[in-house]
């Protein structure tokens, strides 16, 4: 449970080895590039134009992987390797390959979208199918003309109302909707004739083709035949290069280690001939990156010095794998900066103490810490979400622990079911007041840690007086409160007078003190803010009513499931529907009880317990060439 001590290393080398040194500083698997300081005669020798060009066949590749991936339909798994078979085995040229996904891509897209018209203009063939006749046969003739086409629906009637005074012209109906129509007409009364089909909304057909309209449909279905032949011909190619998909993602990830490099042309300061390079390392393995850096035989001038106390390097955690799990938690709202205390360990305590007893469940916690560390387990490489598994099965073990005080197990007691442990902590639906008073005294305690932890870090800082005043002097204001609330709650017989006086002095010290210590204006503002913090502590103390409300309606809804359940369970005609109902309701109550203490645990923490001591805004130790996507380098040595 520790912020690991970093150091600074500068490397001033050939510009021609820059390339050699970065792949031997990428392979130490624990050296993260730092900003270059300005230096007179340097500059940066970013290409912009070089990294946008290979940003887009990064993209290209990943885009092309994701393709195969969805044509594969088989989820891949991360390939472990170590940096030196990474650096050999990625350099492979994919761009032919590339061009050829590309290629077959382009042609399925291009035969799609003719299917596409092709059905547009076969549904455009199929409102004459009622006609036998060729289209080129309704041609006009030297006194005759034809008409052929659509006519709204309901509009035949009219038509025969408008013709009736044209008796050289002929109407024939061609469809039983009477929609489509053949009109014969002399030319004489084509004009009238025109004028009434016009009125009533007729369509006259386009096309000119020496075919039917059974013809032309049938010739579009067989065309798009052929282009969905074509079609599954260039999948069946593309399917063939799922075969790549291994070479592909380890060139995507070289790539990207290649972007990275480029990238550090922004950090580096350069000449014409030379450049200079920093970075962070931990101060354990200056020995191991020193030897690395010697055995590559580069001519290079190297320095290690200690981190200047004006500088604030990169924050690196050495946790043990149970601590670990809860950095998901610190970091989601913010990481801890290089020069404070590491707050994972007594988080870890306090927010799987907490999270428990909002569960507090027997069933409950063994489904938690089995489908956390079962999940978690599958998870090949450490994430965010792999440390969110942690955190839920260390919190399952809590929940068991206080379900066997509570004396549950999904909801039932040991006067129902001899399998439970009778209880041991009061009935938390009885006895209120008392489950209410543990969880302001848990509350209390943490608080207490938090000032202490505020206390340490002001005496490695060596502000002593406002450890003493802001800090230490507090505990003594808790205990005395402390020995009031025991002695009015009878569990404590003659600590009230001692408690009381206890605290006064407390507050009183801190006072005197800060304004003993303080200069100026911050007389006044300390000594005020340290009487009136009185207020928020008691505040923030009742901030932990939440556990128990959370935890209480978490039981009573687990009762309820119960009580709907079991009348089904009399019957072995309905005990399916029994258990069904179970499954639901306790799963239900399970998930909202874990997000639920989740949120408010967090918000515990962050408020209450981190706003004494921890200052955050740090940014987390990152190794150079550590952000793949496919590829698990292995062999980390921070």
């Amino acid at each position: 449970m520790a912020i690991v001590e970093m150091s600074k290393l500068k490397i001033v080398a050939l510009s021609c080895d820059k390339d050699k040194i970065l792949n031997e500083l990428f392979k130490t698997r624990c050296v993260e590039l730092k900003k270059t300081a300005n230096i007179d005669g340097t500059a940066c020798n970013f290409c912009e134009e070089e990294y946008e060009k290979l940003q887009l066949l990064h993209n290209k590749i990943v885009n092309t992987i994701d393709f195969l991936d969805s044509i594969n339909g088989t989820k891949y798994e991360i390939v472990d390797l170590t940096a030196e078979q990474f650096a050999k085995d990625g350099k492979f040229n994919c761009k032919k390959i590339l061009n050829q996904i590309d290629r077959l891509q382009q042609q399925i897209t291009t035969l799609r979208r003719e299917n596409e018209k092709l059905l547009t203009r076969s549904a455009t063939y199929e409102p004459y199918l009622c006609l036998s006749e060729r289209f080129a046969e309704f041609r006009d003739t030297k006194h005759v003309e034809f008409y052929v086409g659509i006519l709204p629906e309901g509009n035949i009637e009219k038509l025969d109302e408008s013709l009736k005074d044209c008796p050289l012209t002929v109407v024939e109906i061609c469809d039983k909707e009477g929609r489509v129509i053949k009109v014969c007409c002399h030319k004489s009364e084509s004009i009238v004739v025109a004028k009434h089909l016009a009125e009533l909304g007729f369509s006259r057909c386009p096309f000119t083709y020496d075919k039917t309209s059974k013809m032309l449909i049938s010739e579009c279905k067989n065309e798009i035949i052929r282009n969905n032949n074509l079609i599954s011909t260039c999948e069946r190619k593309l399917k063939e290069f799922c075969k790549e998909l291994p070479r592909l993602r380890l060139s995507a990830d070289h790539i990207k280690f290649c972007l990275e490099k480029l990238g550090a042309e922004n950090l580096v300061r350069s000449t014409k001939k030379t450049f200079v390079l920093e970075a962070y390392l931990p101060k354990d393995k200056i020995d191991f990156v020193d030897k690395c850096l010697a055995k590559s035989k580069i001519c290079m001038e190297r320095e290690f010095a200690d981190i200047p106390k004006n500088e604030m390097p990169s924050t690196l955690l050495k946790n043990n794998r149970l601590v670990k799990n809860f950095e998901f938690v610190t970091n989601m709202y913010s990481s801890p900066n290089y020069r404070e205390l590491d707050p994972n360990g007594i988080l870890m305590f306090f927010f799987s103490l907490f999270f428990g007893f909002v569960v507090a469940d027997i069933g409950y916690g063994l489904v938690l810490v089995i489908l956390g560390t079962f999940v978690g387990a599958m998870q090949k490489r450490e994430s965010s979400f792999k440390q969110l598994c942690g955190v839920l099965a260390t919190g399952g073990v809590f929940a068991i622990v206080f379900g066997v005080l509570f004396g549950t197990m999904f909801g039932v007691g040991n006067d129902s079911w001899d399998i439970v442990p009778p209880s041991i902590l009061p009935n938390p639906t009885k006895d209120v007041i008392a489950m209410l008073g543990i969880c302001l005294g848990a509350g209390a305690v943490q608080i207490m840690v938090s000032l202490a932890l505020k206390a340490v870090l002001l005496i490695r800082r060596k502000q002593y007086a406002d450890a003493i005043f802001s800090a230490l002097v507090w505990e003594g204001f808790f205990v005395g409160v402390g020995l009031v609330v025991l002695d009015m709650a009878g569990i404590v017989i003659g600590t009230k007078i001692v408690g009381m006086y206890l605290a006064i002095i407390s507050v009183a010290i801190s006072v005197v003190g800060l304004v003993i210590t303080q200069k100026g204006i911050n007389k006044l503002t300390k000594s005020f803010g340290a009487v009136y913090g009185i207020i928020n502590i008691f505040s923030d103390i009742l901030s932990y009513a939440r556990l128990f409300g959370l935890m209480l309606s978490g039981a009573i809804i687990s009762g309820i499931v119960n009580q709907l359940a079991t009348p089904f369970f009399e019957n072995i005609a309905t005990y399916l529907v029994g258990v069904i109902i179970l499954a639901i309701g306790h799963g239900f109550n399970l998930v909202m009880g874990c997000l639920s203490a989740y949120i408010h645990v967090a918000r515990l923490q962050y408020v209450e317990f981190f706003s004494r001591f921890y200052e955050g805004e740090g940014e987390l130790f990152v190794p150079f060439g550590s952000g793949f996507s496919y590829v698990n380098i292995t062999g980390n040595n921070i």
